[in-house]
């Protein structure tokens, strides 16, 4: 049976809604008899099969998210140097044991390794080339790597000597259903906004943007985290078009606050809200000053961020922007000095 109809046999069973991606259930096929069982033992006996954690909301809702996996390998340098070579495949999976002392402490990141891996599959040398910045995170990272068994690489027919990229990304449980919760929380949100009018309204406006403050707040000292990429699923398509040429290179805060100003422009709360813009914005271009030195293409990409905005609120909110306001993102360009 697919896990799919599974968790639709549990939705209708138990009365929960289930929220989950595409990717994360398609094409899983399962065995499992959850008659008469409790519904967290249900939940356990389904998803541990798949590594895919789970929240359950007081709701009524479960929240399905995927755990951190490592990286699969890919061919760095071969010995010898001559002819072809195919690159070794990982023949067990070992899962990855995230330092207790690190969960507790909130501490993550990512540590890339060069292995050596001989002829028999086995990692003989394992080096880090970018350290994670945790000493506790890279020395998890080289246990683990000596724990993995390989297919040996093949040149010609006979198993060879190779070293082997290799990545492992710490990332705790909390984190991932961080960013979940997020998302979840804001569709949620953005639903309630489309059916209440007046002060509740107005509520669920405000909740919007205290959850992207959150998000932000959170996020701040976590820059192994791509912000870019969980907005990304909470913004107006336009939104991210206008910014994608950016998106890789700067994390742009002042996003969230532009989105919510296209998605509700008669809000009460607008003039707050270009505050909060402009606050975010002079942080962001602070931030990107200090990164980019006198690239001239760099400081041509700071101009565009700043006549965008200012376009952006001149033509769409003009009455609701005080000269001050004004003045403050005129003065942006002081950072392209």
């Amino acid at each position: 049976m697919s896990l799919r109809s599974i968790i639709k046999e549990v939705a209708d069973q138990s009365g929960f809604d289930f929220i989950f991606s595409d990717v994360l259930v398609d094409e899983k096929k399962i065995t499992c008899n959850i008659q008469n069982l409790e519904i967290q033992n249900a939940l356990h006996s389904i998803f541990s099969q798949f590594q895919i954690s789970y929240k359950v909301y007081s709701g009524g809702s479960i929240v399905l998210f995927r755990e951190p996996k490592s990286s699969k390998p890919i061919i760095k340098k071969a010995l010898p140097k001559d002819g072809p070579i195919h690159p070794p495949i990982l023949k067990n999976k070992v899962k990855l044991c995230y330092p207790s002392e690190a969960e507790k402490q909130g501490i993550e990141g990512r540590v890339n390794m060069s292995l050596l891996v001989d002829e028999n599959g086995d990692v003989k040398v394992s080096k880090v080339t970018r350290s994670s910045s945790y000493e506790i995170l890279d020395k998890a990272a080289i246990e683990y790597s000596h724990q993995l068994k390989f297919d040996p690489a093949m040149k010609n027919g006979v198993a060879s000597l190779v070293w082997v990229s290799w990545s492992v990304n710490f990332k705790s449980p909390e984190t991932e259903f961080f960013q979940c919760d997020y998302v979840y929380k804001l569709h949620n949100l953005y639903k309630l906004a489309d059916l209440y009018t007046g002060e509740k309204r107005n509520e669920i406006l405000h909740n919007i943007i205290l959850i992207h403050k959150d998000c932000i707040e959170y996020l701040k000292n976590k820059p192994e985290i791509d912000f870019n990429e969980i907005i990304k699923q909470v913004l107006f398509p336009e939104v991210y078009e206008e910014w994608k040429n950016l998106w890789k290179k700067w994390h742009l805060h002042f996003i969230v606050f532009q989105d919510f100003l296209l998605r509700y422009p008669d809000s009460e709360l607008t003039s707050l809200v270009i505050a909060d813009l402009l606050n975010y914005l002079d942080a962001d271009l602070a931030h990107i000053k200090n990164s980019v030195n006198d690239n001239p293409q760099n400081q041509r990409k700071i101009e565009y961020i700043i006549n965008t905005i200012h376009c952006f609120l001149a033509e769409k909110f003009p009455n609701s922007i005080t000269k001050n306001s004004l003045t403050r993102v005129e003065s942006f360009s002081e950072l392209k000095k």
